[in-house]
């Protein structure tokens, strides 16, 4: 079985359910803290703050944290010391584990331990331990050091602790949080001196002030309905999450393979994703149902912009919590089947009922869902007949303007790809692409939508280049690379560049 198997497993069982925040009778619970000293209290005179201290703050009164996190300690000698005895003795609901710093200092110091033994056998018999008095573990990855280099990478050390913590947590079916992978994508948002509005002090790479500790809080916070569904009720209030909408024909189904993806990409577990069903959305998965970032295509084996969108767009906008929801169908048209208005075409029917079913089960999760933007790549179908196709950049302007006015969601960002050009098919897809290009708020024209972003489509791979494609022909779709580049493209046109 292959690793991305056991993850897909993993992920299942962790299925999210809908879980009321407003349930009655909560009961007290009590969470124990495990880490060290970017996770602990720290007296009031020390600028200094571990993430620790404000998880309180998100929580209900009925829920209490103890902070048992202490400076310098490891898997190691967070057991010798009796802070783990500690903590089975407060006969914790919930402990949330981060260890990693200490154990990663160099070989022959007491606290140091290798990751892929002693470390992750601690892991483990913490775990283990845990079961026995009914305590439910969370794992949380280390976060990353603010360490960079000269290309504005960074040194991370810590990575091999937060990839043996992701295959304990696989192979115990444990929740896990990547504060890792969360905190790198901030970091590198900030750069090597925009983090350091982060730092406990000006010479400090590790440890954080208020604002950074806060910050890596938040990360957490934000997995918390995920993680511990059952905290859900106990949460103080829901917790932001920013929604973007898929929606398009055959390009936007997506005509990718999985199997013609490079190996080391795969789908971001951290975005959510929702989607409709048959005939033309199979994931593998259950449709209408809140999971982990995967494929959403006509097959299993494919998939469409999702991908490249959800992956690029986390690494962009790291926090709040992105979750995307798709409804897309093929060989369909603007004109007819996407028609908005009441009570419009049945795709937008489709679409309208799919976005309204996502967003209830968000709010059911626990989740304050935003919509901030929609993906589109259509116009294929509406290029079949001229009058339709010149018709395009009207009807594109007005879909607009209904999805907004439809979700109440004025600044919703509409980002959209060019159809490709003839000769691929369609006599008339030269009216469809000058009606996009109308819309696009850059353009000058009467057509022109503010927040309507165009982004451009001509060099992408098509199908017919795939490698071992059945479809030597198919210069109308977008192969694997021109699919996952396509969503990548959608992503950065989605965050507006400063000026």
């Amino acid at each position: 079985m292959t690793c991305f198997s056991s993850i897909l497993r993993f992920l299942a069982v962790l299925t999210l359910t809908g879980v009321s925040l407003h349930a009655a009778d909560v009961k007290p619970v009590k969470i124990v803290l495990v880490g060290d000293s970017t996770v602990c209290d720290y007296p009031e005179k020390l600028a200094t703050r571990g993430w620790g201290r404000y998880l309180q703050e998100a929580l209900k009164p009925e829920c209490t944290v103890v902070n048992l996190a202490k400076g310098g300690r490891s898997t190691k000698t967070f057991r010798k010391e009796g802070l783990w005895d500690r903590t089975l003795a407060e006969r914790p609901s919930w402990i949330f584990i981060q260890m990693g710093h200490n154990d990663s200092h160099g070989a022959g110091r007491p606290e140091a331990t290798d990751a892929a033994t002693d470390y992750a056998e601690n892991l483990r018999q913490f775990v283990r331990e845990a079961r026995e008095i009914e305590a439910h573990v969370v794992l949380v990855t280390p976060m990353v050091r603010r360490t960079f280099n000269e290309d504005g990478t960074t040194l991370d050390p810590l990575a091999a602790y937060a990839d043996a913590m992701k295959s304990v947590a696989i192979e115990m079916t444990v929740p896990l949080i990547d504060l890792h992978a969360s905190s790198l994508q901030v970091l590198l948002k900030q750069g090597d001196a925009g983090s350091w509005s982060y730092a406990a002090s000006k010479t400090d790479r590790t440890h954080f002030n208020e604002t950074g500790a806060r910050a890596m809080a938040q990360l957490v916070v934000q997995e918390l309905p995920l993680a511990a569904p059952d905290l859900v009720s106990y949460l103080a209030a829901p917790v932001p999450i920013d929604v973007y909408l898929i929606g398009g024909q055959s390009n936007a189904t997506g005509q990718g393979y999985l199997a013609n993806l490079a190996p080391e990409i795969r789908p971001d577990p951290r975005v959510l994703l929702f989607h409709s069903g048959k005939p033309h959305l199979k994931s593998g998965a259950e449709p209408l149902k809140w999971m982990p970032l995967r494929q959403a295509s006509e097959s299993p084996d494919r998939f469409g912009p999702e991908l490249g969108f959800g992956n690029r767009l986390q690494e962009l906008l790291p926090d709040p919590k992105t979750a995307l929801i798709k409804h897309a169908h093929s060989g369909t048209d603007l004109h007819t089947q996407w028609a908005p208005g009441a009570p419009g075409g049945p795709q937008y029917q489709a679409f309208v009922a799919t976005v309204d079913a996502g967003l209830e089960g968000l709010r059911d999760l626990g989740y304050a869902p935003k919509l901030r933007g929609m993906i589109w790549q259509q116009g294929e179908a509406d290029s079949k007949d001229q009058t339709t196709a010149a018709a395009y950049g009207a009807n594109l302007a007005a879909f607009i303007r209904s999805v907004r006015e439809r979700f109440a969601a004025p600044d919703l960002r509409f980002v959209y790809g060019h159809v490709l050009p003839p000769p691929n098919a369609g006599a008339n897809r030269d009216l469809v692409r000058a009606g996009q290009s109308a819309v696009d708020e850059s353009s000058g024209d009467a057509l022109a939508v503010s927040g309507a972003v165009l982004v451009k489509t001509d060099d992408l791979d098509h199908r017919a280049t795939d490698p071992k494609t059945r479809y030597p022909k198919d210069h109308v779709h977008f192969g694997t690379s021109g699919t996952w580049e396509l969503g990548r493209r959608f992503a950065e046109a989605m965050v507006p560049t400063p000026k």
